[in-house]
């Protein structure tokens, strides 16, 4: 999904490579790369419409082995400590849910001398998805005439 911004360690040798954490956030949704600072999904069950932003807060340490220690140095961000990061992830809305009639089962009666163009039927749908996802569009794929005897 992204790389966070490359960490410079002014030290030498092998304490100047640079590791990436997550120490913050969804961490159960989201992964980062140890040694580039790539940003994954870990989960396949993200849904805009049921959180569609998160924050993350991403540490940088020249200690390979920080993440079996992250208990006990956790850290929030701060300004004094710019080796952590906050970082914002907002999801965008896929068209994931499909619309929804209110009723199962419509019917009309409808006169025979009803004119042509009358609404004779009203239908309503529901799309629990967001902006031009959420608008939901009616075919009428099939009719069914009964004719009543008086």
């Amino acid at each position: 999904i992204g790389a966070v911004p490359l960490a410079i360690d002014e030290d030498l040798g092998a304490n100047a490579v640079p590791y990436y954490y997550i120490i913050g956030g969804a961490s159960d949704k989201f992964a980062i790369s140890k040694t580039t600072g790539i940003l994954s999904t870990r989960s396949s069950d993200l849904d805009f419409e049921t959180q569609s932003d998160f924050m993350l807060t991403i540490k940088t340490s020249s200690d390979p082995e920080f993440q079996t220690r992250l208990t006990t140095r956790r850290k929030s961000a701060t300004e004094d400590d710019r080796s952590v990061l906050e970082v914002a992830v907002h999801l965008e809305d896929s068209n994931d849910n499909a619309p929804r009639f209110s009723k199962q089962k419509y019917s009309t009666v409808v006169s025979a001398d009803t004119k042509y163009g009358t609404t004779v039927l009203q239908t309503e749908a529901s799309d629990a998805d967001s902006g031009n996802y959420s608008v939901p569009w009616f075919y009428l794929n099939s009719c069914n005439f009964v004719q009543q005897n008086s």
